[in-house]
């Protein structure tokens, strides 16, 4: 009984500390960041992030970003779908 009660004090710790340490972490990586200890991570690749391509589609017309912002919410719609189930 004892080494059940023992197991379950430590999973509960690991999944209170294990969060908060790699919150820790990355704030502390992202603040060497901003102070130049470390390179800035940078995105290579093929397909632009989310982030870049809001910004293709901001520099564009009025109507193209509304079209995006449309996009955008229908697609969050339907991948609320995936877990609430239909709609």
């Amino acid at each position: 009984m004892n080494t059940a009660l023992i197991f379950v004090i430590v999973i509960v710790a690991l999944a209170i500390f294990v969060p908060a340490i790699v919150i820790a972490i990355s704030d502390w990586d992202y603040k060497r960041q901003l102070a130049g200890a470390t390179p800035e991570r940078k995105w290579d690749g093929d397909i632009a992030s989310a982030d870049s391509a809001d910004d293709i589609v901001n520099g564009g017309n009025v109507m193209q970003s509304l079209e995006h912002e449309t996009n955008v919410a229908e697609l969050k719609l339907k991948g609320g779908q995936n877990i609430l189930g239909p709609m």
